[in-house]
């Protein structure tokens, strides 16, 4: 069985995860620049948490024990993180590391992050 997502006004979405224990979906587009949200408990509706300071959005990664967001923006060569209300955005690896960052991988339990 399947079912449509109600989602609306996506141009370039590129990179997706899902929060199991809070049903919500979050994805990149990559046309308008934003990292989206979107709660299928009702709780809330589509939303951007992240609006500004985006250049190419190329991967996401929902992190359940931490309850946190990661994403690599490969246009401005970082990855960061921050709550899954967009608060709290913190740089985790730029430029000075980073050469050309495209996936994100998190290995949870083991505090492990692949790039």
């Amino acid at each position: 069985r399947s079912s449509d997502l109600p989602l609306t006004g996506l141009r370039g979405a590129v990179a997706l995860d899902f929060d199991y224990e809070h049903n919500c979906v979050y994805w990149a587009d990559v046309t308008l620049d934003i990292i989206q949200r979107l709660c299928l408990n009702g709780s809330s509706g589509q939303e951007v948490i992240i609006g500004s300071g985006l250049e190419t959005v190329e991967a996401l990664a929902f992190e359940p024990i931490s309850q946190l967001l990661y994403w690599v923006d490969a246009g401005i060569k970082k990855i960061e993180v921050a709550n899954p209300d967009g608060d709290f955005r913190l740089t985790v690896l730029n430029s000075s590391v980073l050469e050309r960052p495209r996936a994100l991988a998190l290995v949870p339990k083991e505090g492990i992050m692949f790039w």
